[in-house]
């Protein structure tokens, strides 16, 4: 059957939402970020059910014929509110969230795990209210249920005011009628029943986590340096050159528009070396003032504030690393370490660490500091005693991504990227293989399931969260480090 996703994935590529209609054994189990979503998306829901007395809860881990027919059941008999009603009309399927019952109409909710509405959003709930008038149900209202972003968690969680519902019945009529969404569902599963896929040229519609990526761009993926690498580079402009037949750098005309840095990285890309502004580097390292602290955060954010204090998807700190080092760069540093127990205020523990740690004078390095800045500045937020303590503090960082950022140093195998997992092993040729966590995300993720008890290993989780934050502020040492090397050659 045709379902809201399928509409969806039709509405942005008709490729890939034939290869999801027609192969789905295709594609592989969701990644790990996309599971904690679609967790984050249910715990929300839940919430939002709170909202409604008295609901009648559909049960979807029956089989699916099973759970059509509770739905119906539950239409045709139910006076209360119907939550994740199944339904089917016309080999069309659509799940909805919440229906409820206004005498012999329905209030159409639509729950998201998100504080803003997305252009996405409209086009979902016009489907779900399509095919429940081709079912046969008349649809009053149609209403989206968002996180308010304003809400701060005091004691228990109150729904209420941790939601905020807005009346989309104006954005889903108009969107019908302005791109006929009968046509629209008539096009889609024409075809998704067609024999043949269709073939869609890459273009502005492709996402990077997108299923299909790999079979739609193995042709740009053939060139080790391609115009979609390209720093800061407009999709929109990389189409049109693709379009062009221009893919590789090495086959940009040399009348192009580039700007100043994509020139550097498309020098470098030729040549394969190095590009070094040693003059704009050694000002940077002249700058520095001993002793060094090496700063990085590993933070969490949860749709339902966890602490009290705090807001949906506020980023709360749950870990530090810090290196040290007092008087030469060749030193070895010291390292300092902190991760919160989850009894308390991670916030308050964080600034009594860093209070005691970071002394009274001396740089500290953060790569892309405004993250780190941000993240005391709201901890200080939620205890200004330690206000006059950030003051001081805030004037000591230093971004060590600036240098990246301005091309002051540029490697070919960075492929236009400045951040510090493409830098490290670019300069050093170290980086975070070997280790069992290897991204923020995953840092993240992993401390979520230790804080939701859904780990069995919690002391190798945390060992493992040492030892990647470590290696965060150890890897700004090495780049550091390198940087000085370069302008000596």
């Amino acid at each position: 059957m045709f379902s809201k996703t399928n509409f969806l994935q039709y509405l942005q590529c008709p490729k890939l939402a034939w290869t999801v209609y027609n192969i789905p054994n295709m594609f592989t189990a969701p990644d790990p970020s996309t599971e904690q979503r679609m967790l984050e998306g249910k715990v929300v829901e839940e919430y939002a059910r709170k909202l409604f007395p008295s609901i009648t809860l559909i049960d979807h881990s029956q089989p699916l014929d099973e759970v059509i027919t509770q739905s119906n059941d539950a239409l045709n008999y139910s006076s209360s509110p119907i939550c994740n009603a199944l339904l089917s009309a016309n080999d069309l399927i659509a799940e909805t969230d919440i229906l409820v019952p206004v005498e012999d109409e329905y209030d159409l909710y639509e729950v998201k795990a998100s504080t803003k509405e997305k252009p996405e959003h409209i086009p979902d709930i016009a489907f779900q209210k399509y095919v429940a008038v081709v079912r046969g149900l008349r649809i009053r209202k149609c209403h989206l249920i968002l996180l308010n972003n304003k809400y701060v968690r005091k004691g228990e969680i109150n729904p209420k005011q941790l939601f905020k519902i807005s009346d989309v019945c104006e954005g889903v009529s108009n969107y019908g009628e302005l791109n006929d969404i009968n046509a629209q569902v008539e096009n889609a599963l024409l075809i998704c029943n067609q024999a043949q896929c269709p073939e869609i040229e890459i273009g502005l519609q492709c996402t990077d986590d997108c299923p299909l990526r790999n079979t739609c761009w193995r042709e740009v993926n053939k060139f080790k340096h391609n115009i979609f690498d390209l720093y800061r580079m407009p999709t929109k402009r990389a189409v049109g050159w693709y379009k062009q037949g221009i893919i590789g750098v090495e086959e940009i005309p040399k009348d192009y528009p580039l700007t100043k840095l994509q020139k550097i990285q498309v020098k470098t890309e030729k040549t394969g070396e190095t590009y070094v502004d040693k003059k704009a580097i050694n000002e940077f390292i002249n700058r520095l003032k001993y002793p060094l602290y090496f700063l990085d955060f590993e933070t969490f954010s949860s749709p339902i504030p966890l602490i009290d204090g705090s807001s949906p998807y506020q980023t709360i700190p749950f870990q530090f690393s810090l290196h040290v080092i007092e008087k030469d760069l060749a030193e070895d540093p010291k390292h300092y370490s902190w991760i919160w127990d989850a009894e308390g205020d991670p916030r308050l523990e964080l600034l009594e660490r860093l209070q005691s740690l970071l002394g009274n004078k001396g740089s500290i390095l953060a790569y892309h500091s405004p993250f780190e800045m941000m993240i005391l500045k709201q901890a200080v937020k939620a205890f200004p005693k330690y206000q006059k303590w950030l003051g001081k503090i805030l004037e000591r960082f230093v971004d060590l991504l600036q240098p990246f950022r301005a091309f002051s140093i540029y490697h070919p195998a960075q492929k236009g990227s400045c951040s510090l997992k493409d830098v490290l092993p670019a300069l050093t040729g170290k980086d975070y293989s070997a280790l069992e966590i290897q991204d923020g995300g995953q840092a993240s993720r992993a401390f979520m399931g230790i804080l939701n008890g859904e780990v069995d290993d919690k002391q190798a989780i945390l060992a493992n969260l040492e030892i990647y934050c470590g290696q965060d502020t150890m890897a700004m040492i090495e780049i550091l480090r390198k940087m000085k090397t370069l302008t000596t050659l």
